[in-house]
């Protein structure tokens, strides 16, 4: 979640929009399952609560399997980076507006959300649902803003400026 955009911007820079897309929307539904499942998993199954979360770990475990020839010398597709002698020296990210600005956004999103996947079962057990149906109904919320990835992107894409796109989601947040 955290180092895969910067994969991305270097293995696919013309189509970062789309394949960030794809991920966004693979971990949406991998959460969503997660979340509609390890309640059954733990109470209808028999697995109890060590056993559901440890059958939630299949799916990482699947991803890495994948993932791991891309470990090997030879898929190495990136060589070092050249010398830059003759790239003007950069001013450091601290001092930068725009830096400290996707900072800010990304952190007051990720807070939103975190908050959200972290609180959403409590409060809906507290008003009256069951531990299955709060469960159930959180994998929805996982799946719902894993989809808006899917509309998201292409548009971001399309934008020269996306200052505008920024402020109408943040406010739609709050």
């Amino acid at each position: 979640n955290v180092l895969l955009p910067s994969l991305l911007k270097r293995d696919f820079p013309a189509r970062i929009a789309a394949v960030t897309s794809a991920y966004a929307l693979t971990m949406g539904v991998a959460a969503a399952i997660a979340s509609a499942t390890v309640f059954p998993l733990a109470t209808g199954a028999g697995l109890g609560w060590p056993g559901a979360l440890a059958a939630i770990v299949v799916l990482p475990l699947a991803a890495l399997v994948v993932w791991w020839p891309q470990l090997s010398p030879q898929f190495a597709r990136h060589s070092a980076a050249p010398a830059a002698s003759a790239a003007p020296p950069k001013r450091p990210v601290w001092r930068s507006a725009l830096a400290w600005q996707v900072t800010l956004f990304m952190g007051l999103n990720s807070f939103i959300y975190y908050v959200m996947i972290g609180w959403l079962p409590s409060v809906l057990t507290g008003s009256g649902h069951s531990a299955a149906e709060a469960g159930s109904l959180h994998g929805v919320m996982q799946l719902a803003s894993a989809f808006s990835g899917l509309l998201v992107g292409p548009v971001i894409q399309r934008l020269r400026d996306q200052r505008a796109a920024a402020c109408g989601v943040s406010l739609l947040l709050s």
